[in-house]
């Protein structure tokens, strides 16, 4: 929302900020990868000279979908809820890349 209503002050940062949307693309929180995609869109309507990259950037990664197991909105719930799915293993403080300290 900032860079499409401020683009001529994100104009600068422009380079910066797709090279940081593309990067959380692959993130392992699906809500950043959300939040990438959903920027990118808002940068691609403000800067149309942006579209080569998507594009390219689409054309090269889109197919990774392919490589995920389906997963029905119910069974990704489930797997959320899942406390033996959960226990034992590390925790990250709020997406954070540093682990959290118990």
């Amino acid at each position: 929302i900032f860079v499409g209503s401020y683009p001529l002050e994100c104009q600068p940062e422009l380079p910066t900020l797709t090279e940081r949307w593309t990067n959380h693309l692959f993130d392992q929180i699906w809500s950043v990868r959300e939040d990438a995609a959903r920027a990118l869109g808002m940068a691609l309507q403000a800067y149309p000279s942006l579209q080569p990259i998507i594009l390219e950037l689409l054309r090269e990664n889109i197919g990774c979908a392919r490589k995920q197991p389906p997963q029905t909105r119910a069974e990704m719930l489930r797997s959320h809820n899942d406390a033996n799915a959960h226990t034992n293993s590390q925790l990250y403080s709020c997406g954070s890349l540093a682990p959290k300290l118990r």
